[in-house]
């Protein structure tokens, strides 16, 4: 009899599992949240605000995502000083002023200045570029492997920028 119910039990288990919906409960399927693609005025403003109260604001640079839509991702940028110079190899990035004014320097040649070992690296500075003002309500583009640096900050610079992958070449 014992032998009997161990056989019944194998043979429900086989007829379960090779039945579809009997092996394994399926959740019903969930619709994926469509990505935010809209912020408003309103939000963006909430957002400077709330990068004004941070306590890092009088002397880093506080930067907070607006968006995010693979691979882009829009960033809002508040900074009262400079800082290091940047290069992104394969990614242009567009700028637009939102508020305040300052210098931006652009090409010429990327210095990275050399630190002892463990002591964490200096900033980057630009040797040989161009400067230019900008001010609220300019665009601009950096194009990729082009160094970038806002090398002087009038108050406060308040951007939003977006790193744009550049497609890659036909052979």
């Amino acid at each position: 009899m014992k032998h009997r119910r161990y056989g019944v039990g194998i043979a429900l288990l086989a007829l379960t599992a090779a039945t579809p919906g009997w092996s394994q409960a399926t959740p019903a399927p969930v619709a994926a949240l469509p990505a935010p693609t809209y912020v408003s005025a309103a939000d963006i403003a909430a957002m400077i605000a709330k990068a004004e109260q941070d306590p890092r604001a009088a002397t880093a640079v506080i930067t907070q995502p607006l968006l995010q839509l693979s691979p882009y991702r829009p960033i809002i940028h508040r900074r009262t000083t400079p800082a290091g110079a940047d290069l992104h190899e394969k990614q242009a990035e567009f700028f637009m002023v939102v508020r305040g004014s300052g210098t931006l320097t652009t090409g010429g040649r990327l210095v990275r200045p050399a630190s002892p070992a463990g002591a964490p690296l200096p900033p980057a500075s630009i040797e040989g570029g161009t400067d230019r003002k900008v001010g609220q309500g300019d665009f601009f583009v950096v194009p990729e492997n082009t160094p970038h640096q806002f090398t002087k900050v009038d108050g406060e610079l308040v951007l939003i920028s977006m790193h744009v992958p550049r497609p890659v070449p036909a052979p």
